[in-house]
């Protein structure tokens, strides 16, 4: 639906830039806010993720103690020398139940790497190759059993200086592990028990053990798989919005931290309702402020806009009332002089039309027609009205215009009709001109057929006419150079073409007996084909030295 008030327009526009500008300070301001708490948000993942390394570096303290202990162990390197795998398993068996290390996985293996304890499993061969490559007394580093994450530490098993083999404690990585790490991190709840920090170990793309849900564990996982580790990813838990990050941890084991945005969420949430509950405050003062204003402004507004419509339908006296001294006011004024103007230009148009013919009046008023002339090829056509004078003699004045004037009437509209114009008339005579001051397709044959239209015309008002008032034409055509455009002087101007070709175009109508259309040899080559007319003998024309051959439309 489009709006038609510009009182309802200008209120649309304030309130509206009201709104904007509301719109824009929530934005800043939101945006702003998003900024900073995603700043803390990312210093406290990467406090946390130190935090996170700090602890791992415990446990592996933790362990290297227990490693230290058994490496040292007399027994141990006494089995491992045997060489007998089942006293070697005894042993150690023992000396986990002697250490209290029921949850702990405890590993022997040979000077080679082989892993001898327990029998077959290879899971932290890749550990122990590790301390052999690096000819190290300490080695720390993850392996995975199955799909158990273990923490471990390698250390030689030695008697005296000679290496014997490696002793290997790990811890289990479980869910267990990550809620501890996760209570370490000092993680609290949300309602509902929604964790604000979640942790985990990936290995291999794939979450092991953490806080996570088995469900929600696949899809942190693929956002995870689509950014580089180090990267801060935001991802959605159970329809709370989380900042996922991911740290090397060592041996293709990688760190994962989450830290919920939920307060964001609500902190945001809290702001845009207080920026929107300004702006419509603001909006309802906007609203009564500029209504007030918009009335005195649209007044005058809807005033111009009436004239404006009134001058579209023709009325050009309206006028406007100047009811401020301002723009507005400035505008009324100028509406007025335009009117005015638009109101004597209309009046001079008017009798501009009535004095020349629409076309030459067009001309005149786009400044195409100057004083003097152009030589131009137009065809010229006259009619006049056989025994004018002698069917008047005993007639009323009035009677002769009337009779003159109804006959002239159809004539001049047959004329433009075919594109012609009237140059003048000439008592009962007419003079039209075709091919100036616009040129047409073919002048000549316009020519020629507004001739048959206009005796055709004759017959049907002489048909429709007393005997006493029936009139009788002749009909004179002829085309060729003429010096067409406004003669005269520079008060008082007259558009009309001159020159021979319009002299014989006025011989021939003379010589053309009542209802017969003579027309010269150039107006026939002009036309061309289509025309049908029958050549008569040449005929002697005043004023030119050689015979005019002439022909007779039929």
């Amino acid at each position: 639906m489009k709006l038609r008030s510009f009182q309802l327009k200008l209120l649309l526009v304030l309130v509206g830039t009201v709104a904007l500008l509301t719109g824009l300070t929530l934005l800043i301001v939101t945006n702003t806010i998003r900024y900073q708490i995603i700043r803390k948000t990312a210093a406290d993942v990467l406090a946390a993720d130190r935090t996170f390394q700090r602890q791992q570096a415990l446990r592996f303290l933790k362990l290297d103690d227990i490693c230290s202990r058994l490496a040292g162990s007399r027994r141990l390197a006494a089995a491992l020398e045997e060489g007998d795998p089942e006293v070697l398993s005894g042993v150690a068996q023992n000396e986990q139940e002697i250490s209290k290390l029921s949850h702990t996985l405890l590993v022997i293996a040979d000077k080679s790497g082989k892993t001898l304890v327990p029998a077959g499993d290879t899971a932290a061969e890749k550990l122990v190759a590790s301390a052999i490559l690096n000819q190290s007394d300490w080695r720390t580093g993850f392996f995975v059993r199955g799909d158990q994450l273990f923490e471990g530490v390698c250390r030689p098993l030695r008697t005296g200086n000679e290496r014997l083999g490696y002793v290997v404690v790990a811890f289990p990585l479980g869910d267990s592990t990550a809620t501890k790490l996760a209570q370490a991190l000092g993680s609290d709840s949300m309602p509902g028990n929604t964790p604000l920090v979640h942790v985990g170990f990936l290995v291999n793309e794939r979450i092991v053990a953490s806080t996570l849900r088995r469900p929600s564990r696949g899809r942190v996982e693929s956002v995870l798989r689509q950014r580089p580790e180090g990267e801060f990813v935001d991802v959605e838990i159970d329809d709370t919005p989380y900042v996922a990050f991911a740290s090397q941890a060592g041996w293709g084991v990688a760190r994962v931290l989450l830290f919920s945005q939920e307060p964001l969420r609500d902190l945001l949430a809290e702001l845009r309702f207080t920026a929107i509950l300004i702006g419509a405050v603001a909006m309802v003062i906007c609203l009564g402020v500029t209504t007030r204003l918009a009335k005195g402004i649209a007044r005058p507004v809807a005033e111009l806009e009436n004239g404006a419509r009134q001058i579209r339908q023709g009325n050009l006296a309206v006028r406007v009332e100047p009811r401020t001294s301002d723009e507005i006011g400035r505008l009324a004024e100028a509406f007025n002089e335009m009117a005015e103007g638009l109101q004597l230009k209309e009046k001079y148009r008017g009798v501009l039309d009535k004095v020349v013919s629409p076309e030459v009046a067009e001309e005149l008023l786009r400044g195409k027609i100057d004083l003097g002339g152009q030589l131009r090829t137009v065809t010229v056509l006259f009619c006049d009205i056989r025994g004018f004078t002698r069917l008047t003699e005993g007639m009323a004045p009035h009677d002769v215009l009337d009779l003159l004037n109804r006959h002239m009437t159809a004539m001049t509209e047959i004329v433009r009709q075919h594109g012609g114009i009237v140059d003048k008339f000439a008592g009962d005579e007419i003079m039209a001109v075709f091919g100036a001051p616009k040129p047409g397709p073919n002048d000549a044959l316009a020519a020629i057929r507004a001739a048959q239209a206009m005796m055709a015309a004759r017959q049907r008002l002489n048909a429709a006419a007393p005997h006493e008032r029936q009139l009788d034409i002749g009909i004179g055509i002829n085309t060729g150079e003429a010096v067409a455009g406004n003669m005269g002087s520079d008060k008082q101007l007259s558009y009309t073409v001159l020159g021979k070709t319009v002299n014989l175009a006025s011989r021939l109508c003379k010589s053309a007996r009542p209802g017969q259309v003579l027309a010269s040899a150039s107006t026939m080559r002009a036309a061309g084909t289509g025309v049908t007319a029958s050549s008569l003998e040449a005929i002697a024309v005043k004023g030119f030295s050689d015979a005019i051959d002439v022909f007779e439309i039929r």
